[in-house]
């Protein structure tokens, strides 16, 4: 199977919501091309609603004592500082890791990252493309579905799918997979979400 031939991390989160400056992160887990892992509970400022909890399996209890964002960021960016981000949806993902950054450390956080529901659905046939159906149909069971852990697990399974696909004349270095559209960057838009903070 090919390689990335550039330093990157697989990430994953589970939210409270889909809207930066609103929604909050409540689990999180960055593992790095080495095995590095980051991977923590965060406490948010509102209690958690139980339709949350009922798709995470991640209680207001299991929270209690954990540390808040603001403690955790700079870990977060750090690890993810000069790599390129791979996430499943990964633009959700990138809008409140960015937000995050931009609220508690004050920079504007640009991150590279490949998005391997965008890679999937050019090089993949499948009947759905959520992480947890596309890699069972690969032949991957997720152990814990949205548990971040678990879910890094099957993004690396999955991406590892995905490289399969490129030939062997197929370059995956840096520039070619940015010409090809594979890698993009987020850039985050502080007044937008300065904008949702205020709404909150």
């Amino acid at each position: 199977m090919p390689e990335l031939p550039f330093p990157h991390c697989f990430l994953d989160i589970e939210t409270t919501g889909f809207e930066p400056g609103i929604s909050e992160i409540i689990e999180i887990c960055i593992e790095d091309s080495s095995g590095n892992k980051f991977e923590r509970l965060i406490r948010p400022a509102a209690k958690m609603q139980k339709a949350i909890t009922d798709i995470t399996g991640i209680t207001n209890k299991m929270l209690r004592g954990e540390p808040v964002m603001a403690d955790v960021i700079e870990d977060v960016y750090d690890f993810i500082d000069g790599k390129v981000v791979i996430a499943h949806n990964a633009t959700f993902h990138l809008n409140l890791i960015a937000y995050e950054i931009w609220r508690n450390m004050g920079k504007i956080a640009d991150i590279p990252y490949f998005c391997t529901l965008n890679a999937a659905r050019q090089l993949i046939l499948a009947k759905s493309y959520t992480l947890c159906r596309l890699t069972d149909q690969l032949g991957y069971t997720i152990k814990e579905n949205h548990r971040v852990k678990d879910d890094v697990d099957a993004l690396k399974f999955l991406m590892g799918k995905i490289l399969a696909k490129f030939s062997s004349k197929d370059k995956l270095d840096l520039d070619s997979l940015e010409e090809r559209g594979f890698i993009n960057k987020h850039v985050f838009n502080d007044t937008t979400a300065g904008q949702k903070n205020k709404s909150k």
